[in-house]
């Protein structure tokens, strides 16, 4: 049984751009919680949306996040939006306060396998892919 969990800041970039990372932001202080998926789109160019109603917000490209027109984005997304920027630059920048949580669903960032061992659910990669992941950076 898959289980969802938090994501060390540590392994929370890695995760996120595994590939197929669906992930939520979960601020502990205000209880607030906004949910996104990132998928490679290509090698290095990651699309990012909201799972509000899969908004498309932006990508990621060299560690830097482009966002789309503001006036293109539904007002309920604008939220979204701001949070994902800034929690996207503190987590690259390994300064992401401790109230605010990057959680993954249960499923591997890069397949989307349920997670079942204990290093996997720690960051959110399955072994296999993880090792895929790893060969395909160096």
């Amino acid at each position: 049984m898959a289980k969802s969990g938090i994501i060390p800041l540590q392994h929370a970039e890695r995760f996120i751009l595994s590939g197929r990372a669906k992930f939520s932001f979960y601020n502990e202080k205000t209880q607030n919680q906004f949910k996104y998926y990132v998928k490679e789109k290509s090698d290095g160019l990651y699309y990012v949306y909201s799972n509000i109603s899969r908004q498309y917000l932006g990508y990621i490209k060299f560690r830097k996040f482009h966002m789309v027109e503001q006036q293109t984005i539904r007002p309920i997304e604008l939220q979204a939006l701001k949070v994902f920027i800034y929690t996207w630059y503190r987590i690259i920048e390994l300064t992401l306060s401790e109230f605010i949580k990057v959680m993954h669903t249960g499923q591997c960032g890069m397949c989307g396998r349920p997670l079942t061992d204990g290093e996997s659910i720690l960051i959110g990669i399955g072994p296999i892919c993880l090792g895929k992941l790893n060969s395909k950076r160096r």
